[in-house]
């Protein structure tokens, strides 16, 4: 077959625009950032979060140790939740309150961590 050069292309290109949006936030003074519309595509009510350039930026600096809030939609905090456990505070946005969402428990990390069923019926693998 042929090699699919311009697919892994464009994949190394988005991985590279990521590091260098993450490293213009992390040169910046701010200790504290937040994102919202954090699906895979804008204003996408469906929780798709695997190819969101913007939850992975997000990653990003929360591991460099800064403070990061996600702000969205219920089913797509609780997707975020379910993925990224407790690096991110959460803020459930859409129907005009304003309400936090408190932490995911140990046993939210435990059963990914097991590779276990989420709430969508998709099977998380450890990793």
């Amino acid at each position: 077959g042929i090699d699919p050069i311009i697919p892994f292309a464009t994949d190394d290109a988005n991985k590279l625009h990521t590091q260098l949006q993450t490293q213009q936030y992390l040169d910046t003074d701010q200790q504290e950032f937040e994102f919202a519309d954090v699906a895979y595509k804008e204003g996408c009510t469906v929780p798709i979060i695997e190819e969101s350039q913007k939850l992975k930026i997000a990653y990003n600096i929360a591991l460099a140790g800064r403070k990061v809030t996600i702000r969205d939609r219920a089913n797509i905090v609780l997707a975020v939740q379910q993925q990224y456990g407790d690096i991110f505070d959460y803020v459930v946005d859409g129907d005009g309150s304003d309400s936090d969402v408190p932490q995911p428990h140990a046993a939210a990390q435990t059963s990914k961590s097991q590779g276990s069923m989420d709430s969508y019926g998709v099977k998380r693998l450890s990793s």
